[in-house]
């Protein structure tokens, strides 16, 4: 189903175009709350695809509502209370970009995750991390890239 509201765009000498503010919209969304709240709770069950095909609605705000949601429930972790941690690498673009996660083996919290699959993309989670949050690192589990395992033992275990 589709509401078409008319919205009204006036022209001020003084300020320029200002479009009218319509309360039950958030602003700059082309969506209702009710709206986001229902494809929120789609999302958790279902791949955005899936979603896309039960509602008509497009794959992209599909996506940025499940991406408002997992911004909104993300809890920050406590540094110094990791011990162990999965690394895990997966294609952004298939077979050209790949992002790089790690993962608390306690908590299974996703902790980070960057562009790329080198040691320097991989870098800026040990600096964030801090040297009293290295040493405390005992395993990573990983799969056998070397680069990698180099960095985790540099930076872990100096």
């Amino acid at each position: 189903m589709i509401l078409q509201v008319p919205v009204r765009r006036l022209r001020w000498a003084s300020c320029g175009i200002v479009t009218e503010r319509i309360a039950y919209l958030p602003e700059r969304q082309r969506y209702t709350s009710t709206l986001a709240v229902w494809m929120e709770s789609l999302t958790q069950l279902l791949p955005v695809k899936h979603v896309v095909q039960l509602t008509g609605l497009r794959w992209h705000t599909i996506k940025n509502i499940a991406l408002h949601r997992l911004r909104r429930e993300r809890q920050e972790y406590e540094r110094l209370n990791l011990r162990r941690l999965i690394r895990d690498e997966f294609a952004l673009v298939k077979g050209h970009r790949y992002a790089t996660v790690v993962v608390d083996t306690d908590t299974q919290q996703v902790l980070w995750i960057g562009e790329g699959r080198s040691r320097g993309a991989f870098r800026p989670f040990f600096t964030s991390l801090g040297p009293e949050g290295c040493a405390a690192i005992e395993p990573v589990v990983m799969d056998s890239n070397t680069a990698l395992d180099l960095e985790v033992r540099e930076q872990c275990h100096r």
